[in-house]
């Protein structure tokens, strides 16, 4: 079954995954709520009570390891809570952010190429598996 969602860039990727985890109902991951259209998403992994933020970029230019470091931070607490993982979505990344995504365990990197619909992740060991099943999950969903 494939979701009625128009996806054209980034910031509609990212609130469909948003939708899809709220709409089913997935029982070992919270979303905060009051997310903007443009703006981050906040994740607690109930498994293991981890808080992870989804930051997405709909920037035409490849995204490099110093605006994710920047972000990174800029961006240690989010609606109050203490941040342990980020994941960053984006159309490109240059190879220094991918290679931050290999040094940095905290960092996973999704770039989501939507003419081709193809998703890849770099520093996929990064992520919590149940994260990883659900994004797996989603892109098969929206095929």
């Amino acid at each position: 079954m494939i979701m009625s969602y128009d996806i054209k860039n980034i910031y509609p990727f990212t609130n469909a995954f948003e939708k899809y985890l709220i709409d089913n109902k997935k029982s070992d991951v919270w979303v905060y709520s009051r997310k903007t259209f443009t703006g981050s998403l906040l994740l607690n992994n109930l498994g293991n009570n981890k808080k992870i933020i989804i930051k997405s970029s709909n920037s035409i230019n490849p995204i490099g390891a110093t605006r994710i470091e920047k972000f990174i931070e800029n961006t240690e607490t989010f609606k109050g809570r203490l941040l342990d993982n980020y994941i960053y979505i984006a159309k490109i990344f240059k190879d220094n952010a991918k290679t931050l995504a290999k040094v940095e365990k905290r960092i996973t990197l999704v770039s989501v190429n939507i003419k081709s619909k193809e998703i890849s992740l770099f520093g996929s060991m990064n992520i919590d598996l149940n994260i990883l099943n659900h994004f797996i999950e989603f892109s098969d969903y929206i095929n």
